[in-house]
Order: C-alpha cells, then structure tokens, then sequence
C-alpha cells in the first residue's frame, strides 16, 4: 500500500508544481509553410503563445535554401491583431555563424498566404 500511494503522490505533487505559475495561453500561433524566394523553396516552422501577463515563448525554425543556411529561434514576442500576428525572437542556432544574435521579426497572416 505505501508503494501504491508513493507512485500516486510524486505524480500529483508534480502535476500540481508545474501547474502553479504557469498561466494559460491568451493568444497562440502556429504553422509551417514553403515560400520560394530568391529562386529557391524556403520553409519554415513555428509555435507561439503569450500569457496575459505578456509572457511570450516558443520556437521556430526557417530553412533557407537561397543562402543554405538553417536557423532555430526562441521566440520572446507575439503580437496579435485580428487574424494576424507577429512573432519575435533571438537566433539561437545557426549553420551559418553570420545569422546568429539579432532579433527577427516575421509575419504570421491570418490567411495563411504569403
């Protein structure tokens, strides 16, 4: 019995501890797509949320093949107007050591058409 009730507590003591200070998404974003841009097909991925308190966060990735270049982005910004948003964020991996630090900004139409 005490083996049973161990394997439940930690469990739910968890579930309780991740629950505390994490707030519900107010708004959230997220797509994929291929845009052709400089004569090459660029994809590109993302996810993005933000909380009432203004906390954004999520991840995207851009593929782009017209500078072969691949790079991941921790997302710290999300504006929402309507059906459309912008997110924001800093390069955290890049397979081109030029692409790295800035803040890109990238359009997110509520169509979803570029």
């Amino acid at each position: 019995m005490r083996m049973l009730l161990g394997t439940l507590a930690v469990p739910t003591l968890l579930a309780i501890l991740v629950s505390v200070g994490t707030a519900a998404p107010v708004h959230w974003a997220s797509g994929a797509g291929t845009v052709e841009y400089a004569g090459a097909l660029n994809t590109h991925a993302f996810t993005a949320q933000v909380d009432a308190d203004g906390n954004a966060k999520g991840q995207a990735e851009f593929q782009l093949r017209y500078i072969d270049t691949t790079v991941h982005v921790e997302v710290t910004c999300l504006a929402v107007v309507g059906n459309e948003a912008w997110i924001g964020g800093t390069i955290t991996r890049s397979s081109n050591p030029l692409a790295g630090g800035p803040r890109p900004e990238h359009p997110v139409p509520g169509s979803g058409q570029w």
